[in-house]
């Protein structure tokens, strides 16, 4: 796994290695303009004219020590440091000193007063070093106004725009916009990648993510509590198949869901269930709709249980459901179950009493009241959308998207239960805040039934740990289940982009989500995935 870091992270990283590690502060501040101005060589061989505009922060300090760099290289400068301070203090200190003997043109202004007259020249780069990763508050009027300046003076020339750190009005922690802010063709980013990169709404800002590391302690990323999963992660976690191995082996998953008109939806995580690695697989519907859903189903076996005249689970098939579940390893349950006051009273009731681990999805979420715990004693994973996890929390859209990190993470821990999200992006928090991000998907598995086949992806993963745990003990299923969370999702993202390969995005659906799991998996085990 990859570390990922939020401002307040990367402060802690920077103070632990100036006061505890004695690593002089003009040191790190040196290395990273050495590591920015490598890049811009690298991108840019004919040495285009510059144009910096330098903040008040450790990034504009970055930015001034660039600009010596650039100077001795013979490239043309032109340093704009926009900040309401007379003087900068150490480190950057330093480095304006040295760009004022080296003969960089270096002229400071105070923010409402900056000439709007350099837009009249041509740039071939403008470095933003507005502001770092330190922001937590939108832009003033001031900023806010250099700032579109510059988005529209990028719109109407052929210039790039490179940001030091993370584009001037982004928030590093949640990806929120700030009021105005930069939008970058590349952001070189210091030491290690931001949580608040993977945030959709940041997208249109960051343009290419470059990392260059200064000289941070490598062991200092431990400290992160935010990952980016890779490839080797969940090749890791798949369980061995070799000749001793039997359908019992991989776990054997329940599924209840699909009431009438919504069978499609539970018998897509059936069998996902089954393409994702599970021994064995039942699915449970309401009586009503048994026997047009045993008629298509082979591989998966089916089971029916009292419903009520509308055609969803009635309250009374309580004792049926739990008596089925002493069958399985794992219950996967809400994909087409209805939003019935009685079937929600169901599943609070399946919840409370099955000593399962438990994969809860679509209309099952909405059982949860006021999250509530409702399952102290076994494992709870949920995978809302963001309109579900508005519905459970009782916050707006925009709440949720200017912080989905940390709206996701205070419901985990309150909930007691892991929190697959899935959105524009997809990450799993666990009961204790930690959030694992997967980098695969794409737009195209924005289709119904998409989250279906990942509650099964998700239950096949966990089934094996839990038939593991039930047989021998000595498992985590807490963290049986994060992890479950987290591989299914980059499993699922990686089938939707092996399925659109083929299908294309507009085409895309969930059935080829679907067929592409084994797919996914093995190029997983082998190693092609990335």
């Amino acid at each position: 796994m990859k570390p990922l870091f939020t401002n307040e992270g990367m402060a802690a990283i920077d103070r632990y290695t100036i006061e505890e590690m004695g690593v002089p502060a003009e040191h790190l501040m040196n290395n990273a303009a050495l590591r920015i101005f490598d890049v811009m060589c690298g991108r840019f061989p004919t040495h285009p004219p510059v144009l910096i505009l330098a903040g008040p922060g450790n990034n504009g300090g970055d930015s001034i020590a660039l600009a010596t760099y650039l100077q001795r290289a013979g490239w043309t400068v032109d340093l704009r440091i926009i900040t309401s301070a007379d003087e900068h203090k150490y480190p950057t200190s330093v480095f304006v000193g040295m760009a004022n003997k080296l003969g960089v043109q270096v002229n400071r202004h105070i923010p409402r007063a900056y000439p709007a007259e350099i837009w009249d020249k041509q740039w071939g780069i403008v470095v933003d070093a507005l502001f770092g990763t330190g922001l937590s508050r939108d832009l003033s009027k001031d900023y806010a106004r250099i700032v579109e300046a510059l988005n529209r003076y990028r719109a109407r020339n052929a210039c790039g725009v490179i940001s030091i750190d993370t584009p001037s009005g982004l928030c590093a922690a949640t990806g929120r916009v700030f009021g105005a802010c930069v939008k970058a063709d590349i952001t070189i980013t210091i030491e290690h990648d931001k949580l608040g990169f993977h945030n959709y709404s940041s997208a249109d800002h960051l343009g290419e993510v470059v990392i260059v590391e200064i000289g941070f302690p490598a062991e200092l990323a431990k400290k992160a509590d935010s990952w980016k999963i890779e490839t080797s992660d969940v090749s890791a976690i798949l369980p061995e198949r070799n000749k001793k191995s039997h359908k019992g082996t991989f776990g054997k998953v329940l599924v209840v869901g699909g009431g009438r008109g919504m069978t499609g939806a539970a018998q897509m995580v059936a069998r996902a269930a089954l393409r994702s690695g599970a021994g064995m697989v039942k699915l449970v519907v309401p009586e009503g709709v048994l026997s047009e859903v045993s008629a298509v189903e082979l591989e998966v076996m089916v089971d029916g249980a009292l419903d009520t005249e509308s055609g969803f689970f009635s309250r009374l098939a309580q004792p049926r459901i739990l008596e089925l579940s002493e069958w399985a390893d794992v219950i996967a349950l809400g994909s087409g179950i209805g939003r019935e006051p009685q079937t929600l009273e169901l599943v609070r009731d399946i919840l409370a009493k099955s000593p399962l681990p438990a994969v809860l999805d679509a209309d099952g979420i909405l059982a949860l009241e006021n999250k509530k715990p409702v399952r102290p004693d076994a494992p709870l994973g949920i995978t809302p959308h963001p309109g579900e996890f508005a519905m459970m929390t009782g916050l707006t859209s925009e709440e949720i998207s200017n912080d989905p990190f940390g709206t996701a993470r205070e419901f985990a821990k309150d909930a007691e239960c892991s929190v697959a999200f899935k959105a524009g992006e997809s990450f799993t928090v666990d009961r204790d805040g930690r959030i694992y991000y997967s980098p695969t998907g794409n737009p195209g598995m924005a289709t119904a039934g998409s989250g279906d086949v990942l509650t099964g992806i998700i239950a096949g993963i966990l089934a094996p740990f839990a038939a593991q745990a039930k047989a021998q003990g000595a498992v985590d299923l807490d963290k049986a289940m994060t992890t479950a969370l987290w591989a299914g999702q980059f499993v699922h993202g990686l089938s939707g982009d092996i399925a659109s390969k083929v299908a294309g995005m507009d085409g895309l659906i969930a059935n080829d989500i679907l067929d592409s799991i084994p797919a996914a998996l093995n190029a997983i085990r082998g190693g092609a995935a990335s």
